[in-house]
């Protein structure tokens, strides 16, 4: 389920993974490393406070700011240390 999510928002797993670590304040693990067997997240969370957080997610991370697209990237750029967004229709970039 993570995997097919990750994979249709074009997201790297690591990005996200640190996302919900850093929301939820726990730790959160990959069962594999292909995310084949999803994600462990330690302590107890519902569903009602992960869907939010998913959402949050894709307003900062995925949807762009300027037009609204959703086919976008994100790609860590070294030597800013940062990630970096960029938006195939109406070509922006901005560092996140």
């Amino acid at each position: 389920n993570v995997k097919d999510f990750l994979k249709k928002i074009n997201r790297p797993p690591e990005h996200f993974i640190n996302f919900l670590s850093h929301q939820l304040d726990t730790e959160v693990t990959q069962k594999t490393k292909s995310l084949s067997n999803g994600l462990i997240l330690i302590g107890k969370h519902k569903k009602a406070k992960i869907e939010p957080l998913i959402q949050k997610y894709m307003n900062e991370f995925v949807i762009c700011k300027y037009c609204n697209s959703y086919k976008t990237k994100i790609k860590r750029d070294d030597t800013i240390r940062k990630y970096v967004f960029n938006c195939k229709d109406c070509s922006s970039s901005y560092s996140l």
